[in-house]
């Protein structure tokens, strides 16, 4: 009975979501000079918000193939069973640990906005890091989070960390 209206409420909220208009904010578009060091013959102008925006609307395509079923099109979640997005004290906390567990999945306790959730998410390992970076960047701006821009360097370093650390606990295991 609960997986037929499990079923049921995330039928609901994918009509939702396909039904809702595109509703991303605008963003400003001031550009800003930039230099290129040991080349200062080179300047180009760089539209640092259109950049997020640009990504946010990647992102958006990402969340609605791959979260929306569990987090809901607003990020709300599913009480008890899948944590918020949206206002997330978890996610706003520390935006690393959030790209750890979109790439590597989670299957441990958390608490998100002062509530328990242990359902196990898998990892996303297939998309890439621009994918990832665009994923968070929408989640991050969205539904009244604001966090600054994630970028793919970012996403690489932390997809490397945990490879090394992995290989680090198998060794040691091995002995």
């Amino acid at each position: 009975m609960k997986i037929f209206l499990l079923t049921i409420i995330l039928a609901f909220m994918y009509l939702e979501a396909s039904a809702q208009k595109d509703t991303l904010a605008k963003v400003d578009s001031t550009p800003k000079k930039v230099f290129v060091p040991h080349r200062p013959e080179i300047i180009y102008e760089v539209d640092e918000q259109s950049t997020l925006g640009q990504s946010m609307r990647r992102g958006r395509t990402i969340y609605l193939n791959q979260c929306l079923r569990c987090h809901g099109d607003k990020g709300q979640g599913i009480e008890g069973l899948f944590p918020p997005l949206a206002k997330s004290d978890y996610l706003m906390a520390d935006s690393n640990k959030g790209v750890l567990v979109t790439i590597f999945g989670l299957n441990e306790k958390i608490m998100v906005n002062q509530k328990e959730y242990n359902t196990k998410m898998e990892g996303n390992t297939f998309l890439n890091d621009t994918e990832v970076a665009d994923l968070h960047n929408f989640i991050l701006n969205s539904w009244g989070n604001r966090a600054r821009m994630i970028g793919i360097n970012q996403v690489k370093t932390i997809r490397a960390s945990r490879k090394v650390e992995k290989k680090i606990n198998d060794l040691t295991q091995n002995k």
